[in-house]
């Protein structure tokens, strides 16, 4: 992440203590009464909260609660469950944490996994949530080479060669256009050494085995936005293009950008968050 982007507007950081555990997040809150509504942010496989720090400053710069946690077994909360059902579990932490944030109701945004989760989310606590923001995410199962990587790095794991999975993490960590502050790879190895290797290997599974849940999402009535990269690796931009047809959402691509527009392109997208937040709220938006 770039230092610049945070200059003046650190977040703080926080927990919210959940059924069974605790979900560590960064808080940013806007210089005066919120204008906006509140924005949980949802980070994707192998990520983390610190994946949405670029954005944050300029969220609440125009008067949003902006809050994005580790969801359960990434980085500083507390591991899955063992046994659980992984997508309604990280779905009811979203859904609470949510209920919690003054305000709402919620505007949602998904990162890739993070993406599944949200809608997972949206689908079971409908009242929650003002807005769906899929992040660089997809229909169903992730395909292509990134799908190949999750599985490789799931395998590793599972015969406890973590050196190999952290070089298959390394592949997927986006760091090209990443600054030293919380992007770097020093950063992205603590932050693989501090999350659960179970976790990562039962969120694979999800991953590469998520059903298509279009026709589900498309009956909720919740302003949606699919957001990508407009150079995204992960599910291909024309089956986004198609997911976001079929759901009758707005779309958006992000120039410059593949699968991680929050940190590649930053500004960009923010500036997209905020016109679908504002025209879903019956706001004007400047430019």
């Amino acid at each position: 992440m770039k230092t610049s982007a945070t200059e003046g507007w650190a977040p703080t950081r926080r927990s919210f203590e959940v059924a069974g555990g605790s979900l560590a997040a960064l808080e940013l809150r806007p210089a005066s009464a919120p204008s906006g509504g509140p924005a949980l942010l949802i980070p994707g496989y192998g990520g983390s909260k610190e994946d949405f720090l670029p954005l944050m400053p300029a969220l609440a710069r125009r008067g949003h609660h902006v809050i994005a946690f580790d969801q359960r077994g990434q980085f500083e909360s507390t591991d899955l469950d063992a046994g659980a059902d992984t997508m309604s579990a990280l779905a009811k932490d979203v859904s609470e944490v949510a209920g919690r944030l003054p305000h709402g109701p919620v505007h949602l945004v998904g990162h890739s996994f993070g993406g599944f989760v949200a809608r997972a989310a949206v689908l079971t606590t409908l009242s929650s949530f003002q807005s769906l923001t899929l992040m660089s995410s997809g229909p169903g199962a992730l395909p292509g080479g990134r799908g190949v990587l999750v599985r490789l790095l799931a395998e590793c794991l599972e015969v406890g060669d973590r050196a190999g999975a952290w070089q298959i993490a390394l592949r997927l960590a986006d760091l090209p256009d990443a600054g030293d502050d919380g992007g770097g790879a020093a950063f992205v190895q603590h932050r693989f050494e501090r999350t659960s290797s179970a976790a990562l290997v039962t969120m694979a599974n999800v991953l590469l085995e998520e059903p298509d849940r279009v026709q589900d999402l498309r009956s909720v009535a919740v302003p949606m936005l699919v957001l990508y990269g407009a150079e995204d690796d992960g599910w291909p931009v024309p089956l986004q293009v198609e997911m976001a047809e079929r759901l009758g959402a707005r779309q958006v691509a992000i120039a410059q950008a593949a699968h991680s527009p929050a940190t590649e392109q930053p500004r960009s997208t923010a500036a997209a968050l905020l016109g679908f937040w504002a025209e879903v709220e019956g706001r004007s938006e400047s430019a």
